[in-house]
């Protein structure tokens, strides 16, 4: 007995022929998980902040073994694939298990997904816009005894496409030097080069955040303060960071050396991410250390 999967038929494409017998065809076999709920529930876990075993992070093999199908599920799938020629050579598998992939002539993907007796089999489709080419059909088969075995096979039915998305800088154009006056704040007495009006670059960013003397600190009590307005029940544990200092990097709790910058990114950032823990990097300037900025 056969079960079938129909997908609709994108508006964007159309069928032009049918593609050689002959014609490779890449299949990717989904087999059901066995422990997908497991997993999930481990994800809930370490990203729980109140959870003894948050951020206690799986392992990539033990995730793996959470995936893995079970054995009657690989072995129902290896015995409806050898009982078309398919043999353990052709079979490419993830580590998991989980997933299978073959390349298979068409004559061959028709006959085991029983796509031949339907009215719209495997076809050339293109695509309108992007005047691609794919082989597809609109609708497949299982043999039932495989059904609950196996999640997916694509692409069968499926008319989106994978594509690399390229830069779409065309060119590069040189900016020439030009001697205009540098703007000067009136209230920072701060001096930038005119061209950085036009163009960025490292020396512009340097001028514009003052870098190369950038002393900015953030104060533990002003966090408090801004807590008990914005976000009362930090307030009430009295959250707070840890600091961590890159060599050379100060923690000054000192009001008349509160930053601007610091402060207000510690703020909002250390906010939203409640109760989430928290951490401050702080490093030398480069007055005190030329490989380093603050903060």
């Amino acid at each position: 007995m056969w079960v079938s999967l129909v997908s609709l038929l994108p508006l964007v494409t159309f069928a032009l022929a049918l593609p050689s017998k002959d014609c490779e065809h890449k299949l990717r076999i989904g087999i059901t998980q066995s422990n997908f709920d497991v997993l999930g529930e481990h994800l809930y876990a370490i990203s729980d902040p109140y959870h003894e075993r948050y951020g206690a992070h799986l392992a990539k093999e033990e995730i793996e073994e959470l995936v893995a199908p079970h054995p009657d599920s690989v072995t129902a799938v290896n015995e409806w694939l050898s009982s078309h020629g398919i043999q353990e050579a052709d079979i490419g598998r993830s580590a998991a298990g989980d997933w299978l992939t073959i390349r298979v002539p068409v004559q061959l993907v028709e006959k085991m997904l029983d796509t031949a007796r339907h009215r719209c089999k495997n076809h050339i489709w293109k695509h309108i816009d992007s005047n691609e080419y794919i082989v597809r059909t609109t609708s497949y088969s299982l043999p039932k005894s495989i059904l609950d075995h196996v999640e997916l096979i694509q692409p069968t039915t499926m008319f989106g496409t994978f594509q690399k998305l390229e830069s779409t800088i065309h060119s590069i154009n040189k900016i020439e030097s030009q001697n205009f006056s540098p703007i000067l704040d009136s209230v920072t007495g701060r001096r930038v080069d005119a061209s950085c009006n036009s163009t960025i670059t490292i020396t512009c960013l340097k001028q514009i955040y003052n870098a190369d003397m950038y002393l900015d600190y953030t104060n533990r009590a002003d966090l408090q303060t801004f807590f008990e307005e914005q976000v009362p029940t930090a307030a009430v544990v009295n959250a707070t960071y840890n600091f961590v200092s890159v060599p050379g990097g100060l923690d000054s709790q000192d009001p008349n050396e509160i930053g601007g910058e610091s402060n207000l990114d510690t703020q909002f950032a250390f906010g939203l991410s409640f109760p989430i823990a928290s951490t401050f990097f702080s490093t030398a300037s480069l007055s005190s250390s030329p490989d380093a900025i603050r903060y």
